[in-house]
């Protein structure tokens, strides 16, 4: 313990109990280790809402019958370079790796692969199936779509989701350069905000439910959140609504049912591209420019409270390195909420209790 509000939870101990959870909720032992792999790999890089907190999330939507452990990717139809895919209401961690295999698969093959994929469940994190494709020296760009509460540029009401947008680029001597982000304020920031009674956040992240700009985090976590960067946030935004949900036939914009509704299918989904650099200028070439990008991103002098100028993804590498000798900072306040969660779900937690 560090203080009487937070403790470090050790990698070996928070991966035993990802593991604890979801076998209890009946997920497959070879999905379940994948899955609590994904999980823990979120809560490493400092993403914690998709972290091990989460699990009661996902607990309620399994005992649902919203998510469906041990389902896997259908294929419906298939061209050489790309996959129209079916999730089955299946774990979207698992479904997601399946899905950047297929494109992977496609891209070794014929220099493109491109897989929707619906009918999912929530996946986390895009950075990690991303960082799949950049570790094989792949490009990888991927899109995820959610339920409508951002309001459009402009607009008075949600019309569509936080969608993700995240990229992978091997960056041959370097670590890759990944960058995983949503397109939309942070609910989950809000919704702390709530909880820790902070008394305003700042402007341009939500309006009320009347459609009214807010500063109040009660009225911005009961209204409509903001498009990042106005216009480019709304415009990504669509695009990812675009390549997952129309391309598929699926749920786009203000079809993708509300977050809380469990009962129903999630009826979100990902879209995933992977370029092969070899197809263009070669792997060789495409690298070592790659490489020039990153050292002289590296180069540059650095602003007033910045040590340094770092690549997309650095930050969670430091991070993930960090909490491996120290362990996950935990709020003891968000670990007992989580845990009565999961007894609400009738998950046994008795020995996580501190």
């Amino acid at each position: 313990m560090t203080s009487k509000d937070s403790f470090y939870i050790p990698v070996e101990e928070a991966r035993s109990f990802c593991l604890d959870v979801y076998r209890q909720l009946n997920v497959p032992e070879d999905e379940n280790i994948q899955l609590a792999d994904i999980i823990l790999d979120a809560s490493l890089r400092g993403v914690d809402t998709h972290g091990i907190l989460i699990s009661p999330i996902y607990a309620q939507r399994i005992r649902s019958g919203q998510m469906i452990p041990g389902r896997h990717l259908k294929i419906d139809k298939e061209t050489s370079t790309t996959a129209l895919t079916d999730a089955c209401q299946g774990l979207g961690q698992t479904t997601s790796v399946e899905g950047m295999e297929i494109a992977l698969e496609k891209a070794r093959a014929h220099s493109l692969g491109a897989v929707t994929i619906y009918n999912q469940s929530h996946n986390g994190a895009l950075s990690y199936y991303v960082r799949m494709a950049a570790d094989q020296n792949m490009v990888a760009l991927m899109f995820g779509n959610s339920t409508p509460r951002v309001a459009p540029y402009g607009g008075r009401a949600g019309l569509h989701g936080t969608n993700p947008v995240a990229f992978g680029i091997p960056g041959g001597p370097h670590a890759p350069m990944v960058c995983d982000f949503a397109t939309a304020a942070s609910g989950a920031a809000i919704r702390q905000a709530v909880e820790d009674q902070v008394p305003s956040i700042p402007e341009n992240l939500a309006l009320d439910r009347d459609g009214n700009p807010t500063t109040d985090p009660r009225a911005a976590f009961d209204g409509w959140l903001l498009p990042k960067g106005g216009t480019m946030g709304y415009g990504l935004a669509l695009l990812a609504d675009v390549l997952v949900g129309a391309l598929s036939g699926s749920c786009c914009g203000p079809d993708v049912p509300p977050v809380q509704d469990i009962e129903s299918p999630y009826c979100c989904g990902s879209f995933i591209l992977v370029i092969d650099p070899e197809a263009f200028i070669g792997l060789e070439v495409f690298l070592r420019r790659v490489g020039f990008l990153i050292e002289s991103a590296q180069a540059i002098q650095p602003a007033d409270g910045f040590d340094r100028v770092r690549i997309p993804g650095e930050r969670g590498e430091e991070e993930k390195e960090r909490r491996r000798r120290e362990g996950i900072p935990m709020r003891c306040r968000s670990w007992e909420q989580m845990l009565q969660a999961l007894e609400a779900c009738d998950v046994d937690v008795a020995q996580w209790w501190r």
